[in-house]
């Protein structure tokens, strides 16, 4: 063993084609919020072949949002459902794994993303989603840390 860990993601908050310190259009990984966009593997196909989602907190708004509002991931049950379809595949799929040092609900979660969020969205919105996607995670697998992900913006003078 290399005493390597994996600090595990489950989700994206962010549009991932821009980031804060290089706004060029820069494509990342299968959770961004926009992963039917990329020619990989389309979201739709992907469900077609494992029977869950996957993508950054947007893709479950405009796929199973009725008002098509950011706070609807953390509120829609419906919407809910079918990102803990993922995370019960993963978790489940790794939850004996030693490598894995915790489970990150979501990078960054918070009220506001590239789509925007109800006036009713508030710290109290994020904070019951993290009690419940915790409790959930924890059934999986109670063996391994749950985090959330929270933001620090550096400036560049700070970064390097």
């Amino acid at each position: 063993m290399n005493n390597i860990f994996v600090h595990f993601s489950l989700t994206n908050n962010w549009f991932p084609s821009v980031n804060q310190v290089n706004p060029n259009p820069s494509p990342r990984n299968f959770l961004s919020n926009d992963f039917g966009n990329f020619p990989m593997l389309s979201s739709c196909w992907h469900f077609f072949l494992t029977e869950f989602y996957v993508g950054g907190m947007d893709l479950y708004v405009q796929e199973f949002g009725v008002d098509k509002t950011h706070d609807e991931f953390y509120t829609d049950m419906n919407i809910r459902a079918q990102f803990n379809k993922f995370v019960q595949f993963i978790v489940a799929r790794y939850a004996n794994e030693p490598t894995v040092m915790a489970w990150e609900l979501a990078n960054d979660p918070r009220c506001n993303s590239s789509v925007g969020a109800s006036p009713s969205c508030n710290t109290n919105t994020i904070t019951q989603w993290h009690a419940d996607e915790s409790s959930f995670v924890k059934s999986i697998d109670p063996n391994h840390l749950v985090t959330s992900g929270y933001a620090h913006i550096l400036s560049l003078s700070t970064a390097f």
